[in-house]
């Protein structure tokens, strides 16, 4: 039996996914990619069908992911196998124009990222074949860039290391380098609607969450000292323990006074700069990815 569609969307949900983010050349693997990929699976604007080979494939032409057949279990390297068919989906919705070996190249990162994600001691076989070969230099990769820990967190590949591992990928038998056909996928009104409807789901939580911190910030700039005390002390403590992503994000926006951005605003009116030094130094403190 194969893996099907509601497999899919299950590892696109795994939480896991919100610590991949790099860039291979043009294209950008993150989790907000894997939520639009999730739509239009969702949506069945990306079809999921069963198939008979011991590899799972994506065809961008008709915007169909078959599975490979076997046994459906969702063990570590099933998972990965998906989420590399996934990030090819990634390059086919954003219509980027790239090689084939260069879009392998960011799928088998992103697959290489989620077995150290999920299992930290992963590591490649020893013997000297082409899959092997790009796996053991795929998992230096991602050590090297810290792909699997928070300070690799929006990592972008060199041209260098692109270039090596595309070398590695072309050695295997049935990779062919020539232009990926990424025509994007198209969509009808009613799935339209249903990605309209996720992506403002998704946007009202971002906005609600920031609503919370300018909530704190005001507190902290309009209320008396122990409101200002407790606010702060709110901050801190949210700070030293928030999700990684979220506090890599948070570090970006904080880092110094954005203009434009509110949240950064708020922020730089309500605390002085060595508190901002104190909520930016737990903000640093890394947290655990899982």
């Amino acid at each position: 039996m194969s893996v099907g569609k509601d497999e899919v969307l299950e590892v696109l949900s795994d939480w896991t996914i919100r610590n991949i983010r790099f860039s291979v050349g043009p294209i950008s693997v993150n989790a907000q990619e894997y939520a639009k990929v999730a739509d239009n699976i969702e949506s069945e604007a990306i079809i999921v069908k069963p198939g008979s080979g011991n590899v799972a494939l994506y065809y961008p032409q008709i915007n169909t992911l078959k599975t490979r057949d076997g046994d459906p279990k969702n063990d570590i390297n099933v998972r990965s196998n998906l989420l590399h068919e996934c990030t090819h989906m990634i390059t086919d919705l954003n219509k980027w124009k790239v090689s084939t070996l260069t879009d392998e190249v960011a799928a088998y990162l992103a697959q290489m990222t989620y077995m150290r994600l999920i299992d930290e001691n992963v590591q490649a076989s020893s013997v000297r074949e082409p899959v092997a070969n790009m796996f053991r230099l795929g998992l230096q990769l991602v050590t090297n860039y810290k792909l699997d820990k928070p300070a690799g967190f929006g990592a972008i590949i060199t041209t260098t290391d692109i270039a090596a591992l595309f070398r590695l990928i072309d050695a295997i038998p049935g990779y062919d380098d020539e232009p990926l056909i990424a025509d994007g996928v198209g969509i009808t009104e009613a799935q339209m609607i249903i990605h309209a409807g996720n992506e403002q789901a998704r946007l009202s939580a971002k906005l609600n969450y920031d609503a919370w911190l300018i909530g704190l910030a005001a507190k902290a700039r309009s209320g008396s000292v122990r409101d200002k005390q407790s606010a702060y002390g709110e901050l801190r403590s949210h700070f030293f323990m928030v999700y990684q992503p979220i506090a890599t994000e948070l570090l970006q926006r904080l880092s110094s006074r954005v203009a434009g951005d509110t949240l950064s605003e708020w922020f730089y009116t309500a605390f002085s700069q060595v508190e901002m030094n104190g909520l930016i130094s737990n903000l640093k403190v890394p947290k655990p990815l899982g």
